[in-house]
């Protein structure tokens, strides 16, 4: 019986694959936040290049992000994904000296460049203020990544980004897979906890904010588009009226 992993950019589908394939060989590099999955038993395929109705294996574990947690991903696949060493805090130097010419982010950075005209050069508020406004309208605006990146199908196990959150949940959605072994899953958890403890709570701390000081440029794009898709985000002035209006109230 073959069984097959869905994947997505820089989530935790290596530290899945060896939680589910009982001693074999991982490794956790990248800050200590990913794993590297040398097992056999699981293959693991690009879910935004499989077409799913292609898929023919037995047990098919199919990765997702629902819409209202899409933000909270873009955390592991700007900080995550192939190593590359982005970091949001670091999002306006970042972008510019770590994405080019990566398989990842390149395409994202002349995009982002071609709709706003800056470049490395530009100051540092204007960049910052761009890369609000150009994620703002990631959240709220449809387009093919956001689309597949959400892609379930009845016949798959389908985790959720979420779940990865909940032990539980987890357990739930994976112990009837051949060969579930309870104990090793426990331990590979507990590991998963100490590493990623910041991205598993990072929408739970989001919530606990109580002013917007300390919001990040992806924070600060989601604010906005829990209240409208139609704002100027661009506009600082604008962004801190309606965050003290609507959202921190």
């Amino acid at each position: 019986m073959s069984l097959k992993l869905l994947g997505l950019p820089g989530l935790y589908q290596n530290w899945l694959m060896s939680s589910l394939d009982t001693g074999c060989d991982y490794k956790i590099v990248h800050n200590h936040t990913n794993f590297i999955y040398a097992g056999t038993k699981i293959t693991w395929c690009k879910k935004l290049e499989v077409d799913f109705d292609s898929v023919q294996d037995d047990i098919v574990i199919n990765l997702y992000v629902k819409p209202e947690n899409f933000v909270w991903y873009l955390y592991n696949f700007l900080e995550k994904t192939d190593n590359v060493g982005i970091q949001v805090k670091h999002l306006h130097t970042h972008l510019f000296t770590r994405a080019p010419n990566t398989i990842a982010f390149d395409g994202m950075l002349k995009h982002f460049v071609e709709s706003y005209g800056v470049n490395e050069n530009t100051d540092i508020e204007t960049v910052k203020n761009s890369l609000i406004e150009y994620f703002y309208f990631t959240l709220v605006q449809e387009h093919e990544f956001k689309s597949k990146v959400a892609q379930e199908h009845p016949r798959f196990i389908n985790v959720e980004y979420d779940d990865f959150a909940s032990y539980d949940q987890l357990v739930a959605k994976l112990e009837n897979v051949p060969g579930f072994d309870l104990t090793y899953f426990t331990n590979m958890y507990t590991i998963l906890k100490q590493t990623n403890f910041e991205y598993l709570n990072k929408k739970k701390q989001y919530q606990l904010h109580l002013t917007p000081v300390d919001l990040d440029i992806l924070e600060i794009a989601y604010a906005g588009s829990t209240v409208a898709n139609d704002l100027d985000w661009f506009n600082e002035q604008v962004r801190e009226n309606t965050l003290k209006e609507k959202i921190f109230v």
